[in-house]
């Protein structure tokens, strides 16, 4: 099955939750550095905010089959266990809505993460809204993606800056997250 428009699962994000994304990133910065900060439009705790948006889904389905890996050490581990998958969250910040022909990306320095699967999420920060995008495994997304080097436009608005290249999917080439859920609950996939 491929993602509709549909499919996209959409949470409010409320005030406190995005502060509790910003506490976390601030100390996993203090542990780790912000290499690529750009003061003005700095978000990084969107990838916070993305976990902590599917451990809350997660532990609704199926709580006794959720470990989140979010201590400060884990980095270079994936981001869940969620039925005894790995799987790694990648979130984008988005100004404007979701359209289905965007492209779910990950940074080229992360592809050698050790998931098997791989949740994309955006938050449109306007809104304070969190979609989760689809799921994929890491396999098909390496068959599916297309590589962007730095130079390269994705869109109008996205020129890849060096450091910053990106591997990316059309989003109806993965399959929709409420059906991954429901087959991982059900032991209907693998890693």
């Amino acid at each position: 099955m491929t993602v509709t428009m549909k499919d996209i699962v959409t949470f409010s994000v409320p005030d406190e939750v995005i502060n509790e994304a910003m506490q976390m990133r601030a100390k996993r910065d203090a542990i780790y550095g912000n290499i690529y900060q750009e003061s003005s439009t700095d978000m990084r705790y969107v990838g916070d905010l993305g976990e902590i948006v599917i451990n809350r889904a997660f532990t609704m389905c199926k709580p006794e089959s959720t470990i989140w890996h979010n201590q400060l050490d884990a980095a270079g581990d994936h981001d869940f266990d969620f039925c005894s998958l790995p799987i790694e969250v990648k979130t984008v910040k988005r100004k404007v809505p979701l359209r289905l022909h965007y492209k779910a990306q990950i940074t080229a320095r992360h592809m050698s993460k050790s998931a098997d699967w791989l949740i994309f999420t955006c938050y449109e920060f306007p809104r304070k809204l969190l979609l989760i995008k689809g799921v994929m495994h890491i396999n098909d997304f390496k068959d599916k993606a297309e590589y962007f080097k730095a130079g390269d436009q994705v869109h109008e608005n996205y020129t890849i800056r060096e450091g910053h290249e990106i591997y990316a999917v059309s989003i109806p080439d993965m399959m929709p997250f409420r059906e991954f859920v429901k087959k991982a609950m059900n032991s209907e996939i693998t890693t």
